[in-house]
Order: C-alpha cells, then structure tokens, then sequence
C-alpha cells in the first residue's frame, strides 16, 4: 500500500514536471515566435526605407534636368509619397529616436518641399534659382544616406548584423532588445545629413519640419507597477497568467513595453504603454485565428463596445480591411458633425469569435486635441460649385483633413459616383481650393482609398 501510494505520488510529480516543460516550452515558442514576428516587421521597414530613399534621389535628379510642367508635377508627387513612406518606415525600427532624428527631419523635409514646390508648379510657377540649389542639395544628401543604407543592406544580407539583436541571460529572451548594433550603424547614415540646408520656401508646411509633439499624451508619469495595471484593464482580461515588462520603448514616445498573459487560452498580448499618463498606443495578439464566423458588420459591434470600454467615444468607422480571417477597422472621432481624420484609431478583430486582437491610435494620440474650429468662410453650395460636374454627389459633410506636414484643414467632404468608381473630393472651407480627391478601389478584402 505504502509502495503503491509512492508511486501515485511520483507519477503527480512526474506529471507536474511534464506540465512544467510543456508549459515552458509553450512559453519558449511564444517568445520566439514575437521574436521572429518582430524582426521580420522590423525587416520589411528597413527594406521600405531603403528602397523608398533610392527612389527619392532618383526623382531628386530627374527635376534637375526636366523641364515640362507636367512631368516636374509627377515626379515631385513621387518624391513627396516616397520620402513620407521613408519616414514612416524608420520610425518602426528599433531604434532609439535620437539615433535618427537628423534622418526624420529629412525625410520631412524632403516630403514637405517637394509638396510645397508641386502645387507651385501646378499654378504654372517656374522653380527659382533657390529652388533648383535646394534640390541639389537634398539630391546629394539623399545619395550619401542611400550609400550608407546600402552598406546596412549589405551587412544585413551577409549575416553580420541583424535589425534586432536579443540579449541572452539564461536563453533566448525577450527581456532586452539590444539596438546598438544597428544604432551604430545609423551613426553614419546621420553624419551623411550633417550639413542638412535650412529651407526658406513659400509654402503652408514651412513651420512643421520638425517632429510633431504628442497632443493626445496628457497626464502625470506612471510608474511600471501601475503601467502594468493599465494594460490589464485595457484589455479587460478577467483570469491573468503573468504580466511583465518585455522592452522599454521611446517611440512615438516614452513607455513601458507590457506583455500580458491570457490564463484561459494562454495567448499573449502585447502592448505599449506611455510613461505619460498610461495611455496604450498599440496592442497585439498574434493568436491563430479559425474559420469566419461573424460578419465585418458584426465586427463593428465588438471594436465599438472596445473602444467605448476604453474610452474612446464618439469614433466613427471609415473603412475596413480583411485578411487571415481577421477584419481592421479604422475609426475617426467625430465631434458637432464633424470628422477629425488626424484623429484615427485602427482595431483588428479576430472574424472567429470577434476578440480584439490589435488595436493601433497613434495617430489619434499625436493629433488628438481640443480644437477651435471656425465656421466655413464660403457654404455648401460654393464648395460644390468647385467640384466637377461628371461626379454624381452622394454626399456632403465637413471634416477635417490632415495636410502633409501636419498641418490640418477644415474642408467639405463630397463623396460621389463616376463611371462606376466612388470618390472622396475635400473643398477647403476657407478659400474653396480642391485640397484631395481620392478614389475607392474595391478589392476582396475590402475598399481602399488612393
């Protein structure tokens, strides 16, 4: 008997130790799984920023020798897209944000002039002298940030680096993510824009090169006990495994990077956390999805009771997108009538059961601000007068749109038909000048705008 109730015992510790091995090993293939999610992210933004910058100087070069109206507007439309899509490309690498704060202010320097000189050349204006020294300028610092970017590219291909570089401490981890490798690197690709020109230009986005300060960050620092609380009831998670701080991040700005636990099904959320009044800028959970069961309308439902949970209220959907069974949402805060698109907040919802399983607001958090907002100097009427008479209006509504550079204006939103194909057309309410016309594409997974 006495043999018999040993063994039970042995075999109760044997199970447990089972239990403990798969549990870890459970944990080992989540943490390398992020792991491996994230350099690939971070991966793919390199190569973004990269290819976007070669592009960048070619169209740089191509306005030297061009000399017809319309091929000057195209090619100073590509530089501005490029160089804003650089821009956002190096702000998701992981790296501190002094490391590259000469290469932002760049990027939006190049994004802002380029914009600023095609609407001048769209008024039938000839680039000044000035105009034609600034962009020899920025073609050659554009060369010599391209040369350096190789010289990543190079060591990256050859295996000598790697954009994120864990730091062992008893196994592979997540605990610390070490960007001097990297950062090292980006040291050069900044003394290439040492003599960056200060531009003087005749254009709305002058004031605004400079990164743009977090409107929506308000509130008193947080310590990590407490950051740790508010990514829990962020996401309302009622049984919690473990909770624990797996990087610090200063991007956009400072926080806390919490990883929660999931004690029912054992997912991982992970999120980012500002010191500043612990506001959640993102949060991720890259649980397996199963087969679609709910609706993208139903979708809805579950992001708007999450948000309004959280306390985000009067958020508008504006469009979605699905793919891998999920569905993303993008909302924009409403407010007298009106929509703020500055204002904007992505939610991905599992189309399985309807978690939420990302939600992004970085852009709600950077823009978002009581605003002054004045009455339209010119009416409805006027505006439509200024659209074109082959778009069959749908509707009409004020919002305000962001500008390259950050600035924002109040404009009519037309929404209307032709030919088949829906498109949006914004009238500035102030002095009736078409500022955006944007057509929907419909595609299997949902609308996009271009």
């Amino acid at each position: 008997m006495k043999f018999k109730k040993i063994n039970a015992v042995s075999l109760i510790m044997v199970a447990a130790v089972i239990g403990l091995g798969i549990f870890g090993i459970y944990q080992y293939n989540q943490k390398t799984f992020y792991y491996r999610y994230l350099n690939g992210q971070y991966n793919r933004a390199f190569y973004q920023l990269v290819d976007n910058i070669e592009n960048m100087q070619v169209g740089l070069s191509k306005l030297q020798v061009a000399e017809e109206e319309e091929m000057d507007i195209i090619t100073l439309t590509d530089v501005h897209r490029r160089a804003f899509t650089a821009a956002e490309a190096v702000a998701q690498l992981p790296i501190p944000s002094v490391t590259v704060e000469n290469t932002l202010r760049f990027l939006n320097q190049v994004g802002d002039y380029s914009y600023s000189l095609q609407r001048k050349r769209a008024r039938g204006e000839e680039f000044s002298d000035t105009d034609r020294k600034n962009i020899a300028e920025l073609h050659k610092i554009a060369g010599d940030v391209s040369v350096e970017l190789q010289k990543i590219q190079d060591e990256l291909v050859s295996g000598k680096i790697t954009i994120s570089d864990l730091k062992s401490r008893g196994g592979t981890r997540l605990d610390n993510i070490s960007d001097s490798l990297m950062g090292a690197r980006f040291e050069n690709v900044e003394k290439s824009m040492a003599n960056l020109p200060t531009l003087i230009y005749d254009g709305p986005f002058s004031a605004s090169l400079e990164r743009k300060v977090p409107k929506g960050v308000t509130g008193n620092d947080i310590d990590l006990k407490t950051a740790e609380k508010k990514a829990v009831d962020f996401l309302g998670v009622k049984n919690v495994r473990s909770v624990r701080q797996y990087s610090y991040v200063d991007q956009p700005v400072d926080g806390f990077g919490i990883e929660v636990i999931d004690d029912e099904n054992g997912s991982s959320y992970y999120l980012n956390v500002t010191k500043k009044g612990g506001h959640v800028i993102w949060m991720m959970n890259s649980r397996d999805v199963g087969k679609v069961n709910i609706s993208t309308t139903q979708a809805e439902g579950y992001a708007e009771r999450f948000l309004k949970r959280n306390g985000f209220d009067n958020m508008m959907a504006t469009y979605s997108m699905k793919y891998d069974n999920t569905v993303v949402i993008n909302y924009a805060y409403t407010k007298d009538d009106i929509v703020f698109y500055p204002d904007l907040i992505k939610v991905k919802v599992a189309l399985d059961n309807g978690d939420v399983l990302g939600f992004e607001a970085q852009n709600y958090y950077m823009s978002h601000t009581e605003r002054a907002v004045k009455r339209p100097k010119i009416t409805e009427s006027q505006a439509e007068d200024r659209i074109s008479l082959n778009l069959d209006v749908k509707r009409v509504r004020l919002a305000i749109i962001p500008l390259p550079g950050g600035k924002e204006v109040l404009a009519y939103e037309f929404t209307g038909e032709y030919s088949g194909n829906t498109y949006y057309v914004y009238i500035n309410a102030e002095n009736g000048n078409e500022e955006q016309v944007l057509q929907v594409i419909d595609t299997e997974e949902g609308k996009l705008t271009m």
